[in-house]
């Protein structure tokens, strides 16, 4: 395959994995690739490690910017790449060798506009399968609708995705989000594609750490920057895709239901009553009857008890912890 393919990589403080991340991508099957390292203003030896594989590989490219952050630093990633298609590799992570390979191989035989696999993440020296796709492949409407209803069907990360570069046109990351501003990107990617591919091989790993976004635990921070990415994708769809207007309301409010579940599972999560106020309002300033429209009758039950009787819901938590404690 004489496609070229464009990996993008931000970096900021990332000196203790990114050995092992570049390595995966020096290693790949598929040989046809530039590695575009965009260092977003790190002060620990990233830059010496980056500049090494630079050295000793010329498909890797190292760019310098100041701090802006991940959003930022993508930006300038696709502004530099040069490839048919285009991957995103966190810095932290690593891959499978015959990901790429894989990927492009579905996106060239079966004319896909993005392909994703399957992906495991990597917690306490623990490897554990994070996705299974039912479906195969979708229309462009199959997959916004499994996107913004967070089933799991599409998932919201970037960096187990291929996008053909003809989507991504005068499309780049919003820099004002911190966190979630990978699903708006992907969402405004939908917009333009007419078929999307999953193969449930699992080739890439993520890995839990003290410095990720996600998998930890509740972040005020991040949640609340999340909640401005839904936001966000509900201000797009009022303005420019109105048929997904109600639709990006439901999904607003699944994830402020989401951020308000990882709260009530702190045992602590009384410090967190400001946030739970917080997501409360944003819910009961949507229209109540979209819970019916895209939720099951369980998920309509679950979702109103959070949202009306937080400290109910609470209490069902605990006694379902201690009922499985007691089964097993």
């Amino acid at each position: 395959m004489n496609v070229m393919l464009s990996i993008i990589v931000p970096v900021y403080n990332k000196e203790k994995y990114l050995i092992r991340s570049l390595t995966s991508l020096k290693n790949q099957t598929f040989k046809n690739f530039e590695v575009i390292i965009v260092d977003d203003g790190s002060i620990d030896n990233s830059k010496d490690i980056c500049m090494d594989f630079c050295f000793k590989d010329s498909r890797f490219k190292y760019f310098y910017k100041k701090n802006n952050g991940v959003a930022s630093a993508r930006n300038c990633g696709l502004d530099k790449a040069k490839g048919k298609f285009i991957g995103f590799v966190d810095p932290d992570d690593y891959i499978d060798r015959e990901m790429y390979e894989k990927l492009i191989e579905k996106a060239i035989k079966g004319n896909f506009d993005i392909v994703e696999c399957g992906v495991m993440k990597l917690a306490n020296g623990k490897l554990e399968k994070e996705t299974f796709f039912n479906k195969a492949q979708m229309s462009q409407k199959e997959a916004i609708v499994h996107l913004l209803k967070w089933d799991k069907e599409v998932t919201p990360y970037l960096w187990n995705k291929i996008f053909r570069k003809s989507i991504l046109e005068n499309t780049y990351f919003n820099d004002t989000l911190k966190v979630g501003e990978d699903i708006a990107f992907i969402f405004e990617c939908l917009m333009k594609i007419k078929k999307y591919k999953h193969i449930n091989d699992y080739l890439y790993t993520y890995v839990k750490n003290g410095d990720s976004l996600v998998g930890i635990g509740y972040k005020s921070s991040s949640a609340k920057n999340s909640i401005k990415s839904s936001e966000y994708i509900c201000r797009l769809c009022k303005c420019k895709y109105t048929e997904y207007s109600k639709l990006s309301e439901y999904s607003l409010l699944f994830n402020c239901y989401i951020q308000m579940c990882m709260i009530l599972h702190e045992n602590n999560y009384e410090k967190y009553k400001e946030d739970l106020k917080y997501y409360r309002k944003v819910c009961l300033e949507i229209d109540n009857e979209i819970i019916k429209y895209y939720g099951n009758t369980l998920e309509q039950m679950k979702i109103s008890c959070c949202i009306y009787a937080p400290q109910i819901y609470k209490k069902i938590l605990k006694l379902k912890n201690i009922f499985i404690k007691t089964k097993n």
